[in-house]
């Protein structure tokens, strides 16, 4: 870093820690490499009602310096910052328990997925309409996780479904079906409690926030999704599918059975198998009559 860069990102951080803020305030700290940005942020930021700027930083160690001093609500970093980037500021934050939105350009498949890994509330782009940034700043400051489109594409693309068990993809399914844990606990024969376990297990592994995003990866990633898990468990295949009802009501159709049914007995024999049945049936019908 030049020394006109640290003495700007020196100045910008002193020049701004005194900035308070009243009851009920939003305080937002924001990071930034180019004063231009940082100036449209906080002109935009200003013109809003309970948000206040509590500062500016311009590199890595001035963001954590400031952020561990002002305690802002919420940190607006961006990712590509000189002396120390913006993954590497969010992992020292990580145990002060800040709300950090990461908006930036870097739009590399992986960017979005690390600095969420690193404790990131959200991942939102630049070219952000700026109503929407001022509502998702107000929705992080709620306790909410938000991800722009194309970061929770990337996140998509970088998950491990292949570490998904059998059990874990049919519950996968079950999700991108829209059932609840109790649905799915009716449905695979288990325990809420077992299910709200595969549940956690299936967001962690395909690192995911929740379930809705866990539900777009299985309409998007199909061979990883409902299809291969029904299939692999068995309990939905053209033997095993549930009946129909008929269009009037009533009791479904009853199927009729496959040959294997009556043990070794070949197809050939069938039909001597119904007509002694039918004898026995006559049979039966006279000796009451």
């Amino acid at each position: 870093m030049t020394g006109a860069m640290a003495d700007d990102a020196a100045s910008v951080g002193a020049g701004t820690e005194g900035a308070g803020r009243g009851p009920g305030m939003i305080s937002v700290l924001l990071v930034d490499d180019h004063p231009v940005v940082r100036q449209g942020l906080r002109a935009l930021l200003e013109a809003q009602d309970g948000i206040v700027v509590a500062g500016e930083a311009g590199d890595g160690p001035t963001a954590v310096s400031l952020a561990t001093s002002l305690r802002p609500d919420i940190v607006l970093l961006d990712l590509k910052l000189p002396g120390m980037d913006g993954v590497a500021v969010l992992e020292s934050l990580r145990s002060c328990g800040l709300r950090v939105l990461v908006l930036t350009s870097a739009t590399e498949p992986s960017a979005a997925a690390r600095a969420m890994r690193a404790g990131a509330a959200g991942v939102l782009y630049k070219d952000i309409d700026p109503d929407a940034l001022v509502r998702a700043i107000r929705s992080v400051r709620d306790g909410n996780v938000l991800l722009a489109p194309a970061a929770l594409s990337s996140l998509v693309r970088g998950s491990r479904a292949d570490m998904l068990t059998p059990r874990e993809r049919e519950v996968l399914a079950r999700i991108a079906d829209g059932r609840s844990n109790r649905e799915i606990a009716r449905l695979l024969q288990l325990s809420e409690k077992t299910v709200k376990a595969h549940v956690s297990s299936v967001l962690a592994k395909l690192g995911v926030q929740d379930r809705t995003q866990a539900a777009v990866y299985a309409v998007r990633h199909p061979s990883d999704g409902p299809d291969p898990s029904l299939a692999s468990s068995g309990r939905i295949g053209p033997g095993n599918r549930p009946r129909a009802r008929p269009p009037g009501g009533g009791r479904p159709k009853a199927r009729e059975p496959t040959w294997p049914r009556y043990g070794a007995r070949t197809r050939r024999s069938w039909p001597g198998v119904r007509r002694r049945s039918r004898a026995r049936a006559r049979a039966g019908t006279r000796s009451t009559a």
